[in-house]
């Protein structure tokens, strides 16, 4: 996560491409517990000074640059990390790579529309060289991209959805090797 001004919750990585109705489920329910690789809600009891807790302990994040905790005021989404400067993100070295197929997932809740030329990155996960994902906003656009690269191929999903500022959106990419959904 670098250059996103804004907030993000319960981000979620599952060991599989996730149909429609499941990530419909995400958004209208609240966090499925199938197939789930990680877990980051951003709550009290997941949150140890500058680390985020993986609730199945496999990798937990690291808080860097100044990205804080911060109630939201929000019913549905009450904690979350705010992004503020262009340094704050978080940071793992030990995230599970998916096999074949997954699906990432995300409430973000942007603060501005980016206007330098950055790519305010929402979620980013992976080695950048046997594999990466990247939920952003690019400079100049108010809709969320979504990019996917396995052994050194990029696949970029044009934009998916305008978001607005102010508001949560919760957002999914799922990769069932060899399509890419963005929900």
């Amino acid at each position: 996560v670098r250059y996103f001004y804004g907030f993000i919750d319960d981000i979620r990585v599952y060991n599989r491409a996730l149909a429609l109705a499941e990530v419909t489920s995400l958004f209208r329910s609240g966090p499925a517990a199938f197939d789930v690789l990680h877990a980051w809600t951003m709550d009290d009891e997941t949150v140890s000074g500058t680390t985020v807790n993986d609730l199945l302990d496999r990798a937990d994040l690291t808080v860097q640059g100044g990205a804080t905790k911060v109630g939201t005021g929000d019913a549905v989404r009450k904690q979350a990390y705010r992004f503020d400067t262009p340094d704050a993100y978080l940071v793992s070295s030990s995230v599970t790579k998916p096999t074949s197929a997954m699906t990432l997932s995300a409430w973000v809740k942007l603060a501005q529309y980016p206007d330098s030329a950055t790519w305010p990155t929402a979620v980013g996960l992976g080695s950048g060289t046997d594999w990466a994902t990247a939920i952003y906003v690019p400079a100049g656009m108010k809709a969320v991209y979504f990019w996917l690269e396995i052994q050194g191929q990029g696949d970029v999903l044009d934009w998916v959805s305008y978001i607005q500022t102010g508001e949560w959106a919760h957002v999914a990419l799922t990769y069932d090797g060899t399509t890419v959904k963005a929900y």
